[in-house]
């Protein structure tokens, strides 16, 4: 043990005259009162009993103490016997165990210790005198239930002696104490007795106003991790201020300059033989990796789930193996331990030092690097020469022009068949997933790119979200061309109009002026239409003839006032006489007055008619047609008109623009369906340019498929989306045989390998 003094604290010297020392001595300075208020009050050198976070064992059960000094694992209840002060002593070592578990948990610092003695001193100008541990022993509680009523405390053989206070002494009052020395005079008789120390620090801190040592046993949480972080930079003044990093830090502008390296291009295809990864790394990973090999200065930002443990252990081995070291430094343990795991994994955890508890257990770290040094060995000279490595670029080199292939964009359409995998992937993992099957082929899909589909996309979105369909029922003006306010104005008096009465009204005056004409009654408008044409026809003819003429055949009569022409082109022969005969009788069926100019021509008129008429009143007889004839054919053409504007209209509609084929009871009930949905009618103007437009582009069966379903407006996005990307995926293949082509199985093995 030497007694020498020391010079108080304070940052290293700075040379005379030099900027940039002086400039990081400054922030040294700043930085070290910055990391003396880091913390609170510091327990190793003014403890003081809480109320709840420490158990003071120092009265405990004899037995029990004897027990825990001499490193048996011992209960709580062996210790403190007594019930009222056994319920006490477990709230308090609850405590302690949630507090040293959160520190080891969140920040990687062993706190749990028993403090063995209390040196107490009094300080000029301080309010009150510290109370500093003298020996720390780590413990480790275990509660032995999930009640927690009873702990077991494990007592390490390991003894430290107090750094806060040895440093405080060095500082302070000029004393350089062996720590080693003192702590091992605790167990120099085999046995654990912490007097002689007691003994021999009183003796060298004789000077010290008021020291005394008080024997205590005192289970708490301390950590001495401020201590030598405060004092660190204190020793390494001089290292600091020739480290650019460091002088960076501290606003040095020349240093600045130097750390400003610019970050290296990543390598697309780096080489294998100066690649050292364990682990797998993807291009932004390989990229951080080597900025680092290069020497840049760099921060790298990693949301969780990025890699960065992985990144970490692929750095820590490439440093390796060019011969480096790296400090790995973490907020919380759980971030170093997940990189000690990896490298475990990869059989490299004999690279690492773990030094987070060796301020007070440097046992551990000797026994660490034992085992480290031990197990180094000269690695065996390569048998395999360059032939692995030929082997390894070969299978690099199908790798990677597979990702080459998988990553290059692809016209018409814009996009790489990775941006088809990882849409579909997006498209699948949504909630509903889009369900369309329609998928376009060529020429349709190549004529359209990624952004017109996007377009396209958000325009029908918004197109549904004006009413272009719902998802109450079926919309019987779906894909109906009323294209303005108008004609869904009109569209809607004609439907409302015609369903509610103006179609019965028609039908009834239209059939009882078939009735008078003894023509059966319509089951459709077409009838209505059939029937009025025949009955005009017919009542023409019989302004030329008498009645008569539906009495007999025509065909003589035709045959004979045909010219020679017609009759040989109808292979009939007759001859003058008869044909003067026939003539004569003819004439005989003309009303009086002047007779036809073409007489031929209105008797095939005649014949054409009376089949007609027969078909029509389904039988033989002599026509009687109305005197409203004329009423019914303006009724009638009116009422033929209107539906015939309204089946325009109508002809995209599911339900067709058949309306003079519909029986009546169906069309009066169309009719009706059509007019008891204004709401639908109103928006087609609004819609029906951009359904138009999606149905121009080829996309007319997906807009129907939407439709039937009622996909709401928020959706159809993604719908689309997916059925464009799914329609991609094939063609894709077609035309990049690279790609289309590749052998899922050989690429992991090669990957593997």
């Amino acid at each position: 043990m030497s007694h020498a003094s020391a010079p108080g604290p304070g940052a290293a010297p700075e040379p005379a005259g030099d900027p940039r020392a002086e400039r990081v001595g400054s922030a040294v300075r700043a930085w070290q009162r910055a990391l003396a208020d880091l913390g609170g009050r510091n327990t190793l050198l003014w403890y003081r009993d809480l109320p709840l976070g420490t158990l003071d064992l120092t009265t405990a059960h004899p037995g029990g103490v004897s027990m825990l000094l001499a490193g048996r694992r011992t209960h709580l209840s062996d210790l403190v016997r007594e019930p009222v002060a056994l319920e006490e002593a477990r709230r308090r070592a609850r405590a302690v165990h949630a507090k040293a578990l959160e520190l080891k948990e969140e920040r990687g610092i062993p706190a749990g210790f028993i403090a063995v003695g209390m040196a107490t001193w009094s300080p000029p100008r301080a309010p009150r005198r510290p109370a500093s541990p003298v020996l720390l022993r780590p413990c480790v509680l275990r509660p032995t239930g999930a009640a927690q009523d009873d702990f077991e405390l494990d007592l390490s053989a390991e003894v430290a002696f107090n750094p806060v206070l040895r440093d405080y002494l060095r500082s302070e009052q000029g004393l350089r104490l062996d720590a080693d020395e003192l702590a091992e005079q605790a167990s120099a008789g085999g046995k654990f007795d912490p007097y002689p120390v007691y003994a021999a620090l009183s003796r060298a801190c004789a000077h010290v106003p008021d020291f005394t040592v008080t024997p205590r046993l005192v289970l708490a949480t301390f950590s001495a991790t401020k201590s030598p972080m405060v004092a660190d930079p204190t020793e390494q003044g001089e290292v600091l201020a020739h480290h650019d990093v460091v002088a960076a830090l501290a606003g040095d502008a020349s240093a600045l300059a130097a750390v400003r390296m610019p970050v290296p291009d990543p390598s697309p295809d780096p080489d294998p033989e100066r690649e050292h990864l364990v682990l797998d790394a993807d291009s932004s990973q390989q990229a951080a990796i080597d900025a680092v090999r290069a020497g840049a200065h760099l921060v790298i930002q990693g949301p969780p789930g990025t890699g960065k443990s992985q990144t970490i252990a692929n750095l820590v081995a490439a440093l390796a193996a060019d011969g480096r070291s790296t400090l790995l430094v973490a907020e919380k343990r759980a971030a170093i331990d997940a990189v000690l795991g990896r490298l475990t994994t990869v059989g490299l955890g004999d690279l690492v030092l773990d030094a987070y508890d060796g301020a007070v257990n440097r046992r551990s770290m000797a026994a660490q690097l034992a085992d480290g040094l031990g197990g180094t060995s000269a690695p065996e000279p390569s048998t395999k020469g360059d032939a692995s490595v030929g082997v390894l670029r070969d299978r690099r080199q199908r790798l990677v022009e597979h990702v080459a292939a998988l990553h290059r964009t692809r016209e018409p359409w814009g996009v790489s068949a990775h941006d088809v995998q990882e849409a579909m992937v997006g498209l699948a993992s949504r909630t509903p997933a889009p369900l369309c099957s329609v998928r376009l082929r060529p020429p349709v899909i190549d004529e359209l790119p990624r952004q017109r589909v996007v377009e396209l996309g958000r325009r029908l979105r918004d197109a549904v979200g004006l009413g272009a369909w719902t998802g109450e029922g079926a919309d019987p003006w779906f894909g109906a061309r009323i294209l303005t306010s108008e004609d869904a104005t009109q569209a809607l008096e004609l439907t409302t109009r015609l369903s509610a009465t103006g179609l019965p009204a028609a039908a009834e005056r239209l059939d009882a002026i078939m009735a008078d004409s003894h023509v059966p009654a319509a089951t459709c408008a077409r009838d209505w239409v059939s029937a009025f044409e025949t009955m005009a026809k017919v009542r023409e003819t019989l302004e030329v003839f008498r009645p008569e003429v539906f009495d007999v055949p025509l065909t003589e009569p035709i045959a004979a006032t045909g010219t020679a022409a017609w009759r040989q082109a109808h292979g009939i022969q007759m001859g003058w006489l008869t044909r003067w005969k026939v003539k004569q009788q003819t004439k005989r069926l003309l009303r009086p007055g002047r007779p036809p100019a073409h007489l031929h021509e209105e008797l095939v008129a005649a014949s054409e008619q009376r089949s007609d008429w027969f078909r029509l009143v389904g039988g033989g007889g002599r026509p009687e047609i109305s005197a409203d004839l004329d009423e019914g054919l303006d009724l009638l053409d009116e009422v033929a008109t209107e539906l015939e504007w309204l089946a325009g209209r109508l002809a995209p509609t599911a339900g067709g623009s058949d309306l003079l084929d519909l029986p009546l009871a169906d069309l009066r009930a169309r009719l009706a369906a059509l007019a008891d949905r204004p709401d639908r009618l109103a928006v087609l103007p609004q819609v029906t340019g951009t359904l138009d437009e999606l149905r121009a582009a080829g996309l007319g069966e997906v807009v129907a498929d939407l439709a039937s379903r009622g996909v709401p407006a928020e959706l159809v996005p993604a719908e689309v989306d997916h059925v464009w990307w799914a329609s991609v995926i094939p063609e894709n293949s077609r035309r990049n045989p690279r790609y289309g082509g590749h052998e899922g199985p050989a690429l992991r093995r090669a990957a593997d390998k």
